[in-house]
């Protein structure tokens, strides 16, 4: 999910951040929310298509729609926001007379 490269101390704040949005993650999709966005403290190491796999074998899935995480725009020596949005759907079922395995 993060790159390394950096000190421990911040490795370590990383980890942190992964363990917490994995727990926000898994709470989301028990709840089936449609649509979420994350603000991620670490924007440059941070890869957006990690909660896809986290909940590729989920029941309620998240894919990113935007992700505005690789942008680096600087307006006036203000940095733009960077954030990643994601949309919930419900995993395939079989449809109308397909099988049920």
């Amino acid at each position: 999910m993060f790159r390394s490269g950096t000190g421990p101390g911040v490795l370590a704040s990383r980890w942190v951040a992964e363990v917490r949005l994995r727990s926000l993650v898994r709470r989301l999709a028990e709840r089936k929310v449609a649509g979420w966005t994350y603000v991620p403290r670490f924007a440059r190491g941070f890869d957006a298509r990690t909660v896809e796999e986290w909940t590729r074998e989920s029941s309620w899935r998240f894919r990113v729609v935007d992700d505005r995480t690789p942008m680096v725009v600087e307006f006036g020596g203000v940095r733009e926001l960077r954030l990643v949005t994601y949309e919930g759907f419900p995993a395939a079922v079989p449809g109308a007379g397909a099988p049920p395995w």
